[in-house]
């Protein structure tokens, strides 16, 4: 998975809330050579057919509740809860909202420009933008470390991003969560794995991931409940543009920078 972005999915703007000053550095790894894939080919084909439900939602919002672990110096693996609400409109808008115990902080794409706003602080920074989703999504990790909620599932082709760096992939079941029925995938690579899980009705709706990344000491996870999903939402564009609410200060925000502090 590219960068890592499901482990950050849902930290909105992950340098708004700073990351710990405790948290464990990346272990050293052994340069390998790629090796194929090996995937059943169940799981293989519940991927594709939630990967092609979303590249045809033209319009979606959606609910998230996630759990991110940290991993102290000492080892100790720390849970950090969050929730946020999430609106994305192809081929160039995404809002998102995101609240925890440190953090309430805003993203706005609006197919010009980048926004985070942290509600605590009233800080709030802006920066030109892609054009279109998928590289608004790379510019904004890659310039302002900054990580689009859930991106692998709102670029143009999740399929692909997904299944970039994976080794391994197999079908574990038919389960029932939450009272819906879905598909439980599980997938390895070299630097994470992950697990899926996927509404078995018509909509391939994604229900659950979590992720476990392998490069980093202690290997902490990260889970996601989605919630609430809503094709075909009505998104104005004025939705995707921020106005500054009263009191609220501009802050510099370059590339090679993080966003303010909330």
């Amino acid at each position: 998975m590219r960068g890592h972005r499901w482990l950050t999915s849902t930290l909105v703007a992950a340098a708004l809330a700073g990351p710990p000053a405790f948290a464990a550095q990346p272990q050293g790894t052994q340069a390998g050579v790629a090796q194929q894939a090996v995937v059943e080919p169940q799981a293989d084909q519940v991927l594709r057919k939630m990967s092609d439900y979303l590249k045809g939602q033209q319009s979606f919002t959606f609910d998230t509740n996630s759990t991110q672990e940290a991993v102290t110096t000492e080892g100790q693996k720390l849970d950090f809860e969050s929730a946020q609400q999430v609106a994305v409109r192809r081929p160039d808008k995404l809002r998102s909202e995101r609240k925890g115990p440190a953090t309430a902080t805003e993203f706005l794409y609006n197919g010009k420009d980048f926004t985070v706003y942290g509600q605590k602080s009233g800080f709030y920074a802006t920066a030109p933008a892609p054009a279109q989703l998928d590289q608004a999504i790379d510019a904004a990790r890659a310039k302002f470390n900054i990580d689009a909620p859930a991106a692998d599932l709102l670029v143009s082709d999740p399929y692909t991003a997904l299944m970039n760096g994976v080794t391994e992939g197999r079908y574990v079941g038919l389960e029932t969560l939450n009272g819906a029925r879905v598909h439980h995938l599980a997938f390895r690579g070299k630097d994470a794995d992950f697990q899926l899980w996927v509404d078995a009705g018509d909509q391939a709706i994604p229900r659950k991931f979590e992720i476990t990344s392998k490069d980093v000491a202690g290997q902490p996870e990260y889970s996601v409940n989605i919630s609430n999903w809503k094709s075909n939402a009505s998104l104005p564009d004025s939705f995707f543009n921020f106005q500054p609410p009263a009191g609220a200060q501009r802050v510099p925000l370059e590339p090679g920078s993080t966003a303010p502090t909330p």
